[in-house]
C-alpha cells in the first residue's frame, strides 16, 4: 500500500479491488471480498471511479485491494499521510483488523506519531536509527557488510 493509492482511474472501486486477482487468473473469495468492502464502509460505492472518492475512500479501496489476496505480510508506506484524522483512523482500523482478526503481519512506515502509537506491537524508531535489538544483524550477529557479502556469495545471490 502506498501513500498515493495507485488506483486505476478507468476502473471503478470493485474493479480496482479485484484487479490483481483477475490479472493473476484467480477468482476472489466472494465472502472475503464482501467483508473487505463492508467493514470500511465501501458498500454502495463499488461502481464509483477513484475521482469520485475522497482521499480516505481511495485509501480504503487500496486497503481492500491489498488484503483481498490474503497476503501473509502487508507493507504500508505512509498509509495515512494524505488523510484527515477520521479517514486515517478508519484505514488504521482496517490494518489493525488485518493483523488481529486475520493473523496478518503489517509493516507500516509513517511519520505520523498518532498512527505509530496505534500500532499492534512492534518497533518504533527515529529516522536514520536502528531500533534496539539490532534487527540488521539477524541470528548470526554478522555485520550488515558481512551479511551482504554472504548473500552475494550464496547461490542465486
Amino acid at each position: 500500500m502506498f501513500q498515493s493509492f495507485h488506483l486505476l482511474p478507468a476502473l471503478d472501486a470493485e474493479e480496482n479491488i479485484t484487479f490483481g486477482q483477475r490479472l493473476s487468473g484467480q477468482s476472489p473469495d466472494p465472502a472475503w471480498q464482501d467483508e473487505l468492502v463492508r467493514s470500511p464502509g465501501l458498500e454502495g460505492r463499488l461502481r464509483h471511479r477513484p475521482t469520485q472518492f475522497s482521499g480516505g475512500q481511495r485509501q480504503r479501496v487500496a486497503v481492500a485491494r491489498a488484503l483481498l489476496h490474503r497476503p501473509s505480510v502487508v507493507f504500508a508506506d505512509e498509509p495515512t499521510g494524505n488523510l484527515d484524522s477520521r479517514s486515517g483512523g478508519r484505514v488504521l482500523a482496517a490494518l489493525r483488523g488485518a493483523a488481529f482478526d486475520h493473523g496478518r503481519t503489517v509493516v507500516m512506515v509513517t511519520h505520523d506519531p498518532a498512527a505509530g502509537a496505534r500500532r499492534a506491537g512492534g518497533r518504533t524508531g527515529r529516522p536514520g536509527a536502528v531500533p534496539a535489538g539490532r534487527p540488521d544483524r539477524g541470528r548470526t550477529g554478522a555485520s550488515p557488510a558481512r551479511h551482504r557479502a554472504a548473500v552475494d556469495q550464496a547461490p542465486g545471490g
